[in-house]
């Protein structure tokens, strides 16, 4: 079979996609019903932070229907962003590398797939929740008032080579 560069056959089908997509963009429907509550003096201004992937820019073949379905949280972001403004909602997104999570498990537990990451990540390691939870903090806080419509990779570096 053929392989990606991360050592895993491709996993794309359409099923597959159906479901991811379910799971990652339904937030995209909730979050225009809910902002639009807003449209009252009383209840203006908030963030929201939404939760992308570095792989909208590094995707692994082996990883197509959620590197689609969450690259659809990185432009989400954007769009609110400019309708949303005009309510003094704010609304970005992080995209996270390689994170130690329930989720990923099964791959930090696959000892060749840690080091294939380990070695790759400038940071070698692993990102964990912590990792992940500043940056969040950091967007939903004053400190980033003038903020809006951006992606904050949080990736150990990965982007970077």
């Amino acid at each position: 079979a053929p392989r990606a560069d991360d050592g895993h056959a491709p996993t794309l089908r359409i099923g597959d996609v159906a479901t991811v997509q379910r799971r990652n963009t339904q937030h995209g429907a909730a979050l225009q019903e809910n902002v639009l509550l807003l449209d009252r003096p009383a209840h203006r201004g908030g963030d929201i932070v939404l939760v992308s992937t570095k792989n909208v820019f590094a995707p692994g073949a082996s990883f197509g229907a959620y590197s689609a379905t969450k690259a659809a949280a990185h432009q989400l972001a954007r769009i609110a962003s400019l309708e949303f403004a005009p309510l003094g909602v704010r609304v970005n997104a992080i995209a996270p590398g390689y994170i130690t999570t329930g989720l990923t498990e099964p791959l930090w537990r696959d000892s060749e797939f840690d080091a294939w990451v380990t070695k790759r990540c400038p940071l070698g390691r692993w990102g964990t929740p912590e990792d992940i939870g500043w940056p969040a903090v950091f967007l939903a806080s004053p400190a980033a008032d003038y903020v809006t419509g951006q992606t904050l990779f949080v990736d150990g570096g990965w982007l970077a080579r």
